[in-house]
């Protein structure tokens, strides 16, 4: 396969498990250069390995992961998160938020967003009527309305509207039970309220095969599902099993063979 190389690094030295400016400079270019190739048609879509936030900024970038740099190029409105392990699906309504912004973003408008987008995906990955399980905020979804109110006053309602939209949303669903019953196919995807909801339920699941992909852009982007791991760097016992489920789910869907 073609390798390509953006930028002159003759005689850059990159250490190995460390922050480093040079790093840094070099992984964001990469990454821009690779949005670009797929905003100019060049390749069908990107895989992505980790990326340190720390060199970035050392390095002299201002975004602060590939979301960032993805939104910023594209001009994406709204680019939501997608863990995938298996028959496990997490959509993801908001990612990197502290959580008492997360629960302030758990509103009707932006829960609609973001199952109108879940829609449109699974609909051009063959799914016709996607079976959307949509996780409670608070805990056993609120026990009608003792343990908060967002279920009844924001997620509910949305729910109630999409289903006019022809939308198979069910929920509000208590989520230390939505997700045994998605594991069993019962549900096609969970759209989930905040980062550590999903991404915890995915981890435990199967985080050695669970792969990100990203909703909203106009390319397609799959990615390992964990960091840069500088623990360990160069010793060679990282596993690939995250990137080449990220390979495999990324040349089935550019080649609309679906999930």
């Amino acid at each position: 396969f073609e390798v390509v190389s953006p930028g002159e690094w003759e005689g850059t030295e990159f250490p190995v498990g460390t922050h480093d400016a040079g790093s840094g400079a070099a992984s964001h270019l990469w990454v821009e250069e690779a949005a670009r190739m797929c905003l100019d048609g060049q390749v069908a879509g990107m895989v992505t390995a980790p990326v340190n936030k720390e060199s970035w900024h050392m390095g002299g970038s201002k975004d602060t992961g590939h979301m960032e740099v993805f939104k910023r190029l594209s001009g994406s409105d709204y680019v939501a998160t997608m863990l995938v392990s298996g028959p496990m699906r997490c959509m993801h309504l908001s990612t990197h938020k502290p959580l008492a912004e997360a629960c302030k973003y758990v509103t009707t408008e932006n829960i609609m967003t973001a199952l109108r987008l879940t829609q449109k995906h699974f609909n051009e990955w063959g799914f016709a009527t996607p079976r959307i399980a949509v996780a409670a905020l608070n805990p056993h979804a609120s026990d009608s309305g003792l343990i908060g109110n967002e279920e009844a006053d924001e997620i509910a309602p949305a729910i109630a509207e999409a289903q006019g939209e022809g939308i198979d949303a069910t929920g509000p669903h208590p989520s230390d039970s939505i997700f045994n019953q998605a594991a069993a196919g019962r549900y096609d995807v969970v759209l989930v309220m905040y980062h550590d909801q999903g991404h915890i339920a995915i981890k435990v699941y199967g985080a050695e095969e669970s792969v990100t992909v990203n909703l909203g852009l106009p390319f397609l982007r799959t990615s390992v599902d964990h960091g840069t791991a500088f623990d360990i760097a160069g010793t060679g016992v990282a596993g690939e099993t995250s990137m080449i489920e990220a390979l495999k789910l990324g040349a089935s869907l550019v080649s609309r063979k679906g999930l």
